[in-house]
């Protein structure tokens, strides 16, 4: 589309005026797109550990109990998962729970 208006200007011999709204419609078009660039990238990142999106979500739940002496570590899934559980870390790998198990709730409430 650009290079279709400058030819159109060099046959017509205004080149000095098409080429200044030439280029001002390209600068146009590069401050447009630098502008969204940046706003997307400012709601696109974000803004500390608690907003990221989460990573682990738990669609199924490990149905037994397990040792408190065999949990590394307990977190609770995102707030934005549509199951709420802890991600429990053992030796022997990561189990998802309930966060409607008192003993798993008990567990959480003991890491913190």
């Amino acid at each position: 589309m650009w290079t279709e208006d400058f030819k159109c200007c060099l046959r017509c011999h205004h080149h000095h005026i098409c080429s200044k709204i030439s280029m001002k419609t390209l600068g146009v078009m590069v401050g447009t797109l630098l502008l969204l660039f940046m706003a997307y990238s400012t709601t696109a990142m974000p803004h500390g550990p608690n907003d990221m999106t989460p990573g682990t979500c738990c669609f199924k739940f490990f149905p037994k109990r397990i040792p408190e002496a065999h949990i590394l570590s307990i977190v609770k899934t995102h707030g934005s998962c549509s199951k709420k559980g802890f991600v429990i870390n053992t030796p022997k790998g990561k189990y998802c729970v309930s966060q409607t198990e008192k003993w798993a709730n008990k567990a959480f409430n003991e890491s913190y």
